[in-house]
């Protein structure tokens, strides 16, 4: 990708370290960084103008509403914008608020700096994007849901799967 194409990021979150790090990362793949704070309360009145700006949160810790109040936010400010959240640990119950909320991609234990930028490039894309573990937690969620005994006319329970 070249420089006239890269994504407008700001990269939001309480370590001055793991922002730091992120930014290196997707400055390397042409993402253009324009800022990085602590929290949306600490940006510029006027953002740097984009198409589609994205947003990056990065949520470590137990203190999952600030995040969410974060996606609230600038979603909306920047209704257009594509919001994701880098996070330490799998929640499943953060990550169905984060997406309520108004996020379009959470990335935990990404295993590589190339994927986390092909899966951000896909965000920015449009694509939603999830942790692989979330899918076996829906996936079980929905097989407690459809395994109901049900009374049959005879009398005779009958299980649906």
């Amino acid at each position: 990708m070249n420089k006239r194409n890269a994504f407008v990021t700001t990269i939001i979150g309480k370590s001055s370290l793991l922002r730091e790090g992120i930014a290196k990362i997707l400055h390397s793949a042409n993402f253009r960084i324009v800022a990085s704070v602590s929290s949306a309360d600490d940006l510029p009145e006027r953002l740097v103008q984009a198409d589609v700006p994205l947003f990056l949160i990065v949520h470590t810790g137990d203190d999952f509403h600030f995040a969410a109040g974060q996606i609230e936010l600038f979603r909306g400010r920047y209704p257009d914008g594509r919001i994701a959240i880098v996070a330490d640990r799998y929640r499943p119950d953060e990550l169905i608020s984060a997406f309520r909320a108004g996020a379009n991609g959470c990335f935990v234990d990404v295993m590589t700096g190339d994927v986390f930028v092909r899966s951000l490039e896909l965000v920015m894309m449009g694509e939603t994007v999830l942790p692989p573990a979330f899918l076996s937690h829906v996936f079980a969620s929905q097989e407690r849901q459809l395994c109901k005994d049900i009374p049959s006319e005879t009398g005779k329970h009958t299980i649906v799967v």
